[in-house]
């Protein structure tokens, strides 16, 4: 298979794509979800209504077996910076199989995608488990900070 073969594109985040991506979640969380307090439980409702309030962005890469890669991303105007739009990670995953065809590109697209509805900045996280941060800083991310987590019951 070749990257030509997995079609990238924005899509709609409504029930029929919550059913369809939620196996897809489901291997996500199980390769990066080691500090998450329970099991896997997606709001979906959450997500349909940040769809339909402008705020979610998903998108999908689909190969002839389907879904193998996402990319989620909440889009605001910053509360410190009202006047600049910034979009922050929810969900990147990209089946393993597939990574070196389309991790880069699936990236390159959603910020492609992005810079054209005017967003300013992208934030994006690294699971220290599954360290994307080489590849963001080789195609022009830089460190901003670093986040802690602590399971407190």
């Amino acid at each position: 298979m070749t990257d030509t073969d997995i079609s990238i594109k924005r899509e709609r985040f409504d029930a029929d794509l919550a059913e369809e991506i939620l196996p897809v979640l489901a291997e996500n969380y199980e390769e990066t979800g080691l500090i998450h307090a329970g099991h896997l439980d997606v709001n979906v409702l959450f997500y349909i209504t940040a769809e339909i309030n402008g705020m979610l962005r998903a998108y999908v890469a689909r190969g002839p077996e389907g879904i193998v890669g996402y990319c989620s991303m909440f889009v605001a105007n910053h509360p410190h910076y009202q006047h600049t739009t910034q979009a922050t990670q929810d969900a990147l995953f990209v089946n393993r199989r597939f990574r070196h065809l389309i991790g880069p590109r699936l990236i390159r697209y959603v910020d492609d995608c992005l810079a054209t509805e005017g967003v300013a900045v992208v934030y994006r996280q690294s699971s220290r488990h599954r360290n994307i941060g080489p590849l963001l800083e080789r195609i022009g991310y830089e460190p901003a900070e670093v986040s802690y987590a602590r399971r407190l019951n």
